[in-house]
């Protein structure tokens, strides 16, 4: 593995940061720091580095905001609960209380929770009498979950995310289709926790899913690599992740993310894992190489890039990668014009500082 090269002074002040290494001063703060912060979601580690009253300010409003949002969630836990529909909450606060020194170091902004497919119309009913659920929209066409609008007095708003399957991306191509029902199986129910009655997945399925939705969906975000430096810190049962990832065709998607969580921000993951995750594929082979020349603060993950492509590929099986090979040219247009859409909405967010 080639040295990484983290880029500028201020993508290595990120990158050390999420690694839990801020740097002593020297770096002024800016329209653009501050903005690359939010993006990566690393405002909570941001706001303890600095005084800075606007920094302040902007996790402030967070915590209100996430506050709320535990509020609800407690509440919907109870009523599926009440209900007899088995749920568990993914990202967000379950890993900032479940694995995460310091809590408020892993923000969010919105709620993910997984049911089991069979309940999912009754935990739909359920949330459609809910008297702060503004708007319960159809499935999208990317994933198997539906995105739940909540509306709370106080006039904070946020979305719901309702998964019924952890690994409908496309890239996957069906390969992973069977690993969430698997996963239920061994599921634990946690009936006093702060998030409210829930259920815990594997570890191995846990970790699995974080790889994959950290480059399938929001791609390169630091924060991300953040949640494998504190998982890490905890007793990884690594055996089940290595089994669950090559069991439901997830060793790629494993790989490369706790491979730059170890290399760039310093995550304890056994080396023995890696070379057990690690598969064999010249797609996998070029990231290793292509990754650490890469700034991972600049990098948007959805502009157009030869990596995004890589990444694109991304299959443990090789007929599935000649799939998505052949299928690539004719999306790129598409994709494009997306990635270029979204890279201008948020260059229109970038003055968080007047």
């Amino acid at each position: 593995m080639d040295p990484w090269r983290p880029g500028n002074t201020q993508s290595q002040f990120l990158i050390d940061l999420a690694a839990g290494r801020p740097s002593e001063g020297g770096l002024e703060l800016s329209n653009e720091l501050l903005h690359l912060a939010n993006a990566h979601g690393l405002i909570g580690l941001f706001a303890d580095w600095t005084d800075d009253p606007i920094v302040r300010a902007n996790m402030v409003r967070l915590a209100a905001r996430q506050q709320v949002m535990r509020h609800h969630l407690s509440r919907v836990l109870q009523r599926f609960h009440q209900a007899g529909v088995r749920a568990a909450v993914i990202k967000g606060p379950r890993l900032a209380d479940a694995f995460y020194r310091d809590a408020h170091h892993r923000t969010f902004t919105d709620i993910d929770v997984l049911v089991e497919p069979d309940s999912l119309e009754r935990a739909l009913e359920l949330l459609s009498r809910d008297e702060h659920v503004s708007a319960v929209p159809k499935r999208g066409p990317k994933a198997d979950k539906r995105d739940v609008l909540f509306s709370d007095p106080s006039g904070i708003t946020f979305i719901l995310d309702l998964h019924w399957n952890l690994f409908s991306y496309r890239q996957l191509r069906g390969t992973a289709g069977k690993a969430t029902n698997a996963a239920w199986e061994s599921a634990i129910s946690v009936e006093d926790s702060s998030v409210g009655p829930h259920w815990t997945l594997p570890i191995g399925t846990e970790i699995a899913f974080l790889a994959a939705h950290s480059i399938l969906d929001h791609r390169f975000r630091l924060a991300l690599f953040r949640d494998f430096v504190e998982v890490a810190r905890s007793k990884v049962d690594w055996d089940d992740v290595i089994a669950t990832s090559g069991r439901w065709g997830l060793r790629s998607t494993t790989y490369i993310p706790l491979l730059i969580a170890r290399e760039a921000l310093g995550a304890e993951v056994p080396e023995g894992v890696l070379e057990s995750l690690r598969p064999r594929s010249t797609v996998v082979s070029f990231l290793e190489r292509a990754l650490p020349r890469l700034d991972l603060a600049e990098f948007d993950g959805h502009r157009v890039h030869p990596v995004n492509l890589a990444v694109v590929l991304l299959n443990d099986s090789p007929a599935a990668r000649v799939g998505l090979a052949f299928r690539a040219p004719f999306a790129f247009p598409a994709w494009r014009k997306r990635a270029m859409d979204s890279s201008h909405s948020q260059g229109a967010q970038k003055s968080l500082l007047v």
